[in-house]
């Protein structure tokens, strides 16, 4: 074989290699921008997200609710410019929750995007309530969770839950509300009242933070 015919071979068999990893490599990989605070023009630091139903994506962020649609970002502030802790998107109407304020975006007649604050319905007993931390869907309700009180609207009208000592993070599982009375235990969500289920030490003496 002649030399140069062997180096051929050679060349050939050193970038298969090569060619096969730069095919692999593409593969499966997800479409991913990366989007920084010069352009969103938010706080770098973000709570929770939504998604409406026309697509728009909301963020709970330091400066208010961060909102994208796809090519633009707009910043709504709640009343006393606390940090937007939960969001929930029930189809374009974003329900949130901030330090001692709860309410919901919507659009307006216009069409814009609008802040309404439902502190309104709070009774005064209840008004000093600190962090929204969780909403939820349920039951044709709303439920807002602090570690304080537990609002439910529904129908345009608030319910104010209590603990006994304070409530721990609210958690959803399948159709269920879950919620840590930490005088009581673990306690269930049900027709707008609230139901001791077990009250193990485990529930009373430790912060649960996921349940599956």
């Amino acid at each position: 074989m002649r030399i140069s015919t062997k180096i051929w071979i050679f060349l050939f068999l050193v970038c298969i290699p090569f060619t096969v990893k730069s095919q692999i490599k593409g593969v499966g990989l997800p479409f991913i921008l990366n989007y920084e605070r010069n352009e969103y023009k938010a706080s770098t630091q973000n709570w929770s997200i939504a998604q409406s139903k026309r697509g728009f994506i909301y963020f709970g962020n330091n400066d208010g609710i961060l909102e994208y649609d796809g090519t633009s970002w707009n910043i709504y502030t709640v009343p006393n410019s606390s940090i937007v802790r939960s969001l929930l998107a029930h189809g374009d109407t974003i329900f949130g929750g901030a330090f001692e304020q709860i309410g919901y975006l919507a659009p307006d007649h216009s069409g814009q995007m609008k802040w309404n604050s439902l502190n309104h319905l709070i009774p005064p007993q209840f008004s000093n309530f600190d962090e929204i931390w969780k909403i939820f869907h349920h039951e044709g309700s709303i439920i807002f969770q602090s570690f304080q009180y537990i609002f439910i609207l529904k129908n345009n009208q608030l319910k104010v839950i209590e603990p006994l000592d304070r409530f721990s993070f609210m958690h959803s599982v399948g159709s269920d509300i879950y919620v840590v009375d930490r005088a009581q235990g673990l306690m269930l969500i049900d027709n707008d009242s609230i139901h001791l289920l077990n009250s193990d030490e485990i529930f009373l003496n430790n912060e649960i933070t996921c349940m599956l």
